[in-house]
């Protein structure tokens, strides 16, 4: 599941990946969860983390924590305020890859994270280097 919506960096319409900001004092998965209900209005049965990566390596900010989700059923409208104008495209992991190599996806962290699925999903090992001490 993806949504398709007009992002201001690439000032076109693309595909994206649901998501967004942790609130405080809430865990990273709680906030995939609502994140998913408020912008899709689905909510998955199964959640598996695909690690926590900085987005900004060179300054160690933008963190961004990956979450693969299934078994996912409608149970309610999308309510996020600030993707009124967003579809949402239900495809198969073949259709996914292919917009991916048509560039439909053209935010760097969200092709990355659609990478990493698939490679959960075909059982390659996803894990995240530990920081060095």
């Amino acid at each position: 599941m993806v949504l398709r919506l007009y992002r201001h960096g690439p000032q076109r319409v693309g595909l994206a990946l649901p998501g967004g900001l942790i609130d405080d004092g809430e865990e990273s998965l709680i906030a995939a969860q609502r994140e998913l209900l408020e912008e899709t209005g689905y909510q998955a049965r199964n959640w598996r983390s695909l690690g926590r990566y900085t987005m900004n390596s060179n300054y160690g900010c933008g963190c961004c924590n990956i979450y693969m989700a299934s078994d996912a059923i409608r149970i309610a409208e999308p309510d996020s305020g600030d993707l009124e104008e967003a579809e949402i495209v239900l495809m198969t992991p073949e259709e996914l890859l292919q917009a991916l190599g048509r560039g439909e996806v053209s935010v760097i962290g969200h092709a990355a994270a659609i990478a990493m699925v698939m490679a959960a999903k075909h059982g390659y090992p996803v894990t995240v280097a530990k920081r060095s001490s």
